[in-house]
């Protein structure tokens, strides 16, 4: 990380409660943990930029409660949600993260580790502060298998997060459009083969990859 950077945090961490780091070397980070559940998140952006973003215990219930009530149904035991955004022409640009969704009785756990869930949160607010708008895609496994292929059967849903005048909006990406962008190559726009043992979804009404021919 950049000196600038440390200079930074050396001046957060003074009235620090506790301080997370990442375990991970391609997405780094550093959570700052404040007095009374307020979170800083700090981590290296595109050049000698750093991005922080403060999370206090309104925005970290808004997102929380987001994620329970429209995603977090559609997870029966677990999954992985996918969260991507960017310049919409500038691939390289783009970020994307994945989050391990477990679910525990009526609440569903995103990430591996406290930290893991506060950069998915962080990660939401980055987004809709740069671009408006994050991507999520959510993968969910069923206790279902394909008869074909003999895999476990699992679910595609897709979801598109935007904020409007501090209101979140969430879309929900149609099967049409999720079969597009699940088959098809970014770089060279051809179709690509789909994958055995998925269903594109919209809420509960399905379609089976093995029906796309």
């Amino acid at each position: 990380m950049s000196k600038e950077l440390d200079r930074i945090i050396d001046e957060l961490v003074r009235d620090a409660e506790s301080i997370m780091l990442s375990d991970n070397p391609s997405e780094e980070f550093i959570i700052i943990e404040k007095k009374r559940g307020n979170y800083i998140f700090i981590a290296p952006a595109s050049g000698d930029n750093v991005s922080i973003v403060e999370i206090n215990s309104r925005r970290l219930i808004k997102a929380e409660t987001t994620l329970q009530e429209t995603i977090g149904e559609y997870v029966e035991s677990n999954g992985i949600l996918t969260l991507a955004c960017g310049p919409r022409d500038k691939h390289d640009d783009f970020y994307a993260h994945s989050w391990d969704v477990n679910r525990r009785g009526l609440r569903v756990f995103y990430g591996y580790s406290k930290a893991h869930y506060i950069l998915l949160i962080a990660r939401i607010y980055w987004c809709l502060d740069l671009w408006d708008h994050v991507s999520m895609i959510l993968w969910s496994f069923t206790d279902r298998v394909d008869s074909k292929s003999g895999l476990p059967i699992k679910q595609l849903r897709g979801f598109i997060l935007s904020r409007n005048n501090r209101l979140f909006n969430l879309h929900k990406v149609s099967i049409e459009e999720l079969i597009e962008a699940h088959n098809t190559d970014y770089k060279t726009g051809k179709w690509l083969e789909p994958e055995p043992a998925v269903e594109y979804c919209y809420d509960y009404n399905c379609v089976p990859s093995e029906s796309l021919g």
